[in-house]
């Protein structure tokens, strides 16, 4: 039998951007790879190529997140939804809290940022001259380190959030790694 995780994590999303030029595949919850349609990165501007980046970013990952709810729903046999209310009030602040997070990154170049909130709203910026400084592989490399960057960002403040939330004993686990070395 396939657990829920292995569903999960046998998941893949595919989708393309407004303009169809740009091609985004989602799979393992957070390993994706992004291609241009042949010819497609060289037409781009910044300012376009963020618009299209940024609209294919918020499929992909309300795309996965449908997914996961669907897999939820289908272990637990209860309708999970997007908004769905809890009657459990520390719950439902705790989700709210998510919604409005905040995650960012960076490429190593500085020439890419992406911001986030919640992973429902995607922010793509694109420095000025980066595409024509950058060939194809190089600018998927920036933006690639760019993404991982902001779910580093958003896993660490996940792990507060919740925190600070639910009793996770995260102070007395810093205290014995301190402790021990690590």
């Amino acid at each position: 039998m396939v657990s829920g995780v292995d569903r999960l994590n046998r998941m893949t999303i595919r989708a393309s951007s407004p303009d169809q030029q740009v091609q985004v595949t989602l799979s393992d919850g957070d390993n994706f790879a992004v291609a241009f349609q042949p010819g497609a990165y060289e037409r781009y501007r910044e300012r376009a190529l963020e618009q299209q980046l940024t609209r294919l970013a918020t499929g992909v990952w309300s795309g996965y997140r449908r997914g996961y709810l669907t897999v939820v729903s289908e272990l637990t046999g209860q309708p999970v939804g997007v908004g769905q209310h809890t009657s459990d009030s520390q719950r439902r602040r705790f989700q709210e809290a998510r919604a409005r997070l905040v995650s960012t990154g960076e490429s190593p170049k500085g020439l890419v940022r992406v911001e986030s909130v919640g992973l429902v709203r995607w922010q793509i910026d694109i420095r000025d001259g980066a595409l024509a400084g950058l060939t194809e592989q190089e600018f998927l490399a920036e933006l690639n380190r760019a993404v991982r960057a902001l779910l580093t960002d958003y896993y660490a403040r996940m792990i507060k959030l919740k925190g600070a939330f639910f009793d996770l004993n995260l102070d007395g686990r810093d205290r014995w790694f301190g402790r021990h070395g690590r």
